[in-house]
């Protein structure tokens, strides 16, 4: 009886071992996958993070290149602007002058509006226009019904700021009150002009007095001669 039940209990104990093992077989079998995976997935990341790493260089060189050329950029049309300025600053341009008809240009001496901007300085500037004038050309696409500015290169910078100085005296002048000089400005310079005409005019209209435009300014004289500044676009 006792070897029966020793047998018995001994086979028990080789069935459990042997689906130990074989439960330890299936486990490592398992943990075998998993390792796979882990390092399939390992590599996967580390190319992955490599292709980040990748992209976040490339946007990033991407970003400096694009200030780069931006700073380029800015820096070319700032020193066009500036070319600019320094070849219209002896011009000025007259607005109103009336345009001449049809002429024969071969028959005559002078042009009509080299004419007509010497009579302009002599009866309404009291200036002698042959130490100030150089050159007469009208700015713009010739249009029927409409008259176009007449741009005048003035010989000194001197005679320049005379002439814009005496400019108000045109409203006197009954033939002339309806012509008005200014300089010669680029189109960015334009556009910054447009912007203080029409805020002047705004203040104007809510009743301000005593103001002008100097400097790229609108500015408001006090008592004192001292001076408000009243708006100043931002550069």
């Amino acid at each position: 009886m006792k070897s029966f039940m020793l047998e018995w209990r001994e086979g028990k104990i080789h069935e459990r071992q042997d689906k130990l093992e074989t439960d330890l077989k299936s486990m490592r079998g398992e943990v075998s996958v998993w390792n796979n995976e882990l390092r399939e997935n390992i590599e996967m990341t580390k190319s992955t993070n490599t292709k980040i790493e990748t992209l976040v260089e490339a946007k990033l060189l991407e970003n400096v290149e694009h200030k780069v050329e931006d700073s380029v950029k800015g820096l070319r049309e700032d020193m066009d602007e500036k070319l600019e300025i320094e070849k219209l600053r002896s011009n000025l341009v007259f607005h109103g002058v009336k345009e001449p008809g049809v002429v024969n240009l071969e028959e005559m001496i002078k042009h009509p509006d080299m004419e007509m901007i010497e009579e302009i300085l002599k009866d309404g500037l009291r200036l002698d226009a042959t130490r100030h004038l150089l050159e007469v050309q009208r700015i713009g696409k010739y249009e029927a019904g409409k008259v176009r500015p007449l741009r005048v290169v003035v010989k000194t910078q001197e005679g320049r700021a005379m002439i814009l100085k005496r400019a108000k005296d045109l409203r006197e002048v009954e033939s002339f009150k309806k012509i008005f000089i200014s300089p010669d400005l680029t189109r960015k310079q334009q556009q910054a002009d447009k912007v203080l005409r029409e805020k002047l005019k705004k203040f104007k209209e809510d009743g301000h007095q005593n103001m002008t435009i100097r400097g790229g300014k609108i500015i408001k004289s006090m008592p004192g001669q001292k001076v408000e500044i009243l708006f100043q676009p931002l550069n």
